[in-house]
């Protein structure tokens, strides 16, 4: 009912002044700070400990964006935002040399999720090297064999991920270099990514579709053909509808 609906907003919009009141913001700041001094606690125990430092490195990533939002000065930023990379770097070493492929695949995929819900785009690049290191891992690499040409396989699926953010930010050295690695990337003597270009890199390739272009030639696609020929027509239906 109409009652009803009114109750739920006027008790969200009180939740919501709640949840920004400086005393629930105190008790949430003092509490990630606790959280934050136990992880690194446990890390001095464990260095290589991954979850801890995927943790610490989303932890930071949002502390960044906060501060940023909040207009801090750049020399304090661009400390966190190193801080923030190492903890990535970390435990992206981690994850590639001391889990095993499985257990090391869901980490990648779970830290990737989490990294890309912060928002930042000055880690797209941390958001990157990992999902290049999910298109390589065996995990995914092994649905080249389990998976048709036709369905979304795991490798070419963050391959193109990658591919997109980095045309996206405008790195096409990097966009072409990782073009030329997932394309000659092989398996079974078969190189199974066909990708012919840059600014076309579907998850799902079917060689026989041809490449991306700005022009076609109408005599090669016979609706063309049909729709230049019928222009006069198509035109007079359209003015009726709209007139």
């Amino acid at each position: 009912s109409s009652r009803t609906m009114s109750y739920l907003r006027q008790a969200g919009s009180r939740l919501a002044r709640v949840a920004e009141s400086p005393l629930v913001s105190s008790l949430r700041d003092r509490y990630y700070a606790y959280r934050v001094r136990r992880i690194k606690s446990q890390l001095e125990a464990n260095p290589h400990d991954v979850a801890n430092l995927q943790h610490l490195g989303c932890y930071y990533a949002l502390q960044f964006k906060e501060k940023k939002a909040a207009g801090a000065n750049a020399a304090d930023l661009a400390e966190l935002k190193q801080v923030t990379q190492d903890y990535y770097a970390r435990a992206l070493d981690g994850i590639s040399t001391r889990l095993d492929p499985v257990d090391g695949a869901k980490i990648l995929h779970m830290t990737t999720t989490n990294l890309l819900m912060v928002k930042e785009p000055v880690f797209n690049s941390v958001a990157v090297e990992y999902m290049l290191a999910l298109a390589r891992s065996p995990v995914t690499m092994v649905e080249f064999c389990t998976k048709s040409e036709f369905q979304e396989r795991g490798s070419s699926y963050n391959y193109a991920a990658a591919l997109t953010m980095l045309k996206m930010e405008g790195d096409w050295a990097k966009a072409k270099q990782v073009l030329e690695e997932a394309t000659s990337t092989e398996i079974g003597g078969v190189r199974p990514i066909g990708w012919q270009h840059v600014w076309q890199t579907p998850t799902v390739y079917i060689p026989e579709i041809a490449p991306c272009t700005p022009w076609w030639d109408v005599e090669q696609l016979p609706i063309a053909k049909i729709l230049r020929d019928n222009y006069d027509v198509i035109k007079k239906d359209f003015e009726v509808s709209i007139f």
